[in-house]
């Protein structure tokens, strides 16, 4: 483990104004541990004291700040790799915003984390913005 994997936190996330069932692309995705809510459904806040009714279909997944793992960016995105073709389909079907967010935290020894080749080109395949965000300083 370097010392930028607990500064590091990866998101694909994804939304449209659409009402899209996304129970249905839960299941088509596969994706273990993703969060996803349709448009016009009440759920609950983290701490399950306020109702939220979601005012966007969006799904979202990805490796968290204090998760193990040397290579976040990696994992993320070779789960899109492995569901390219079921993304790219519905990429064509609905109009969803699609974004990688990398989050950075002060701390690393060198600040730095790199995306290949293949990996720019996938996003770039699947029309897939690139947000880099860092908290602090």
């Amino acid at each position: 483990m370097t010392p930028l994997d607990n500064a590091l936190e990866v998101s694909f996330y994804m939304e449209t104004p659409q009402f899209v069932d996304m129970a249905q692309v839960a299941a088509a995705l596969a994706v273990p541990d993703a969060a996803y809510h349709s448009k016009g459904q009440v759920h609950s806040s983290r701490n399950k004291r306020v109702q939220i009714v979601s005012s966007v279909s969006y799904y979202s997944f990805g490796r968290d700040r204090h998760a193990a793992g040397a290579d976040k960016i990696g994992d993320v995105l070779g789960l899109v790799a492995e569901r390219q073709s079921q993304f790219a389909a519905l990429f064509a079907e609905h109009d969803f915003e699609r974004t990688l967010f990398i989050y950075t935290w002060p701390g690393q020894d060198n600040g730095q984390f790199e995306l290949s080749a293949p990996q720019v080109c996938l996003l770039a395949e699947l029309d897939v913005a690139l947000s880099v965000v860092h908290y602090g300083a």
